[in-house]
């Protein structure tokens, strides 16, 4: 518990407002980045892990014709696990489009067409590496209404969950409302096979998540 307290007063304490500017340090052009971009065409929010924890995730999506099986794809957005676990999310971050909650699309890609989502996930978790801040880029400013929701996972039990709420980055006076960075320095996150972290996109929302790594 003590561990979890000095945990959350260093996130409170560090987590500063770091807007882009032209006076930032130019060493965050070059860190290791990965931007992915959620459109969520639902009139309903929907909830989506953007690292899954040590959650199995693998799937298959079946088309049949006829009575007879046609074609297997995978996919690696199976949210049983979660589920079982208390987890409640609508999707895992993937490189595919599926339905939400008012059975219209959530579509999952990443930013850059040489790269995949899939890709970047599997080299998290065989090289663990450092967060050092992301940026969130949002088509609805409702989007930095919610929080950022942090857990390390296990199979024997469920730790608490670390809020960070979003809406502590997001300076009024700033002259674009469109993005957000968040800053982690200080209360680095080790981002590995045991990080859970979800995040809300509003219902009608594009939003675009950059994660930068120390490099």
């Amino acid at each position: 518990m003590q561990d979890k307290q000095n945990f959350l007063k260093r996130i409170n304490k560090n987590l500063t407002n770091n807007f882009m500017s032209g006076t930032q340090n130019v060493g965050i052009a070059v860190e290791n980045k990965f931007r992915a971009n959620i459109k969520n065409d639902n009139t309903s929010a929907v909830t989506v892990a953007l690292f899954s924890g040590h959650y199995p995730t693998l799937g298959l999506t079946t088309t049949s014709a006829s009575g007879a099986l046609t074609s297997v794809k995978v996919h690696y957005h199976d949210i049983s696990e979660l589920t079982k676990a208390g987890v409640s999310v609508t999707t895992i971050l993937d490189d595919d489009t599926v339905k939400g909650p008012n059975d219209q699309n959530i579509a999952m890609s990443a930013a850059d067409p040489n790269y995949t989502i899939r890709s970047f996930h599997e080299y998290i978790k065989l090289n663990p590496m450092i967060l050092t801040s992301m940026t969130i880029h949002a088509s609805n400013p409702t989007a930095y209404g919610g929080s950022l929701r942090l857990q390390k996972t296990n199979p024997f039990n469920r730790p608490s969950e670390i809020p960070v709420e979003l809406d502590k980055f997001f300076d009024v006076s700033q002259f674009q409302d469109n993005k957000i960075n968040i800053s982690f320095v200080g209360s680095e996150i080790e981002v590995a096979d045991d990080l859970l972290m979800t995040f809300v996109v509003p219902g009608g929302s594009e939003v675009g998540v950059t994660f930068r790594f120390s490099a």
